[in-house]
């Protein structure tokens, strides 16, 4: 029922959430490799939100991405591996067109929603 009332931009902004809490329980579990998965998903999704946001809204989506980059150096050291950049980059491939579309179709809904 929810997911009807939400765009599809919204939808990505509540994937990026949710897969930060759940990477904060793996990390309490020491599931560093799951958790390392989850928090770069999330990263990048918020990085793309924040990408097509007005210069508020990306301060508050920057310090998100502030705070998963500490936990990410976490798994990282837990993991003895010196940098996450290839699978972010891996990730950011494959999210940045979808996302592109989903603000489009928000903006579309939006325009129609006022006239």
């Amino acid at each position: 029922m929810a997911e009807k009332c939400l765009d599809g931009f919204s939808k990505y902004d509540i994937q990026a959430y949710t897969e930060s809490v759940k990477a904060t329980y793996l990390i309490e579990a020491e599931r560093w490799q799951e958790a390392l998965d989850l928090l770069i998903s999330s990263k990048v999704l918020y990085q793309n939100i924040a990408s097509l946001k007005d210069s508020i809204e990306a301060v508050i989506y920057q310090e998100k991405i502030s705070q998963l980059d500490t936990f990410i150096r976490l798994c990282c050291l837990n993991l003895n591996i010196k940098s996450s950049n290839d699978k972010e980059k891996q990730i950011q491939s494959g999210l940045k067109t979808a996302i592109d579309n989903a603000h489009r179709e928000t903006r579309q809904e939006q325009i129609e929603n006022i006239q």
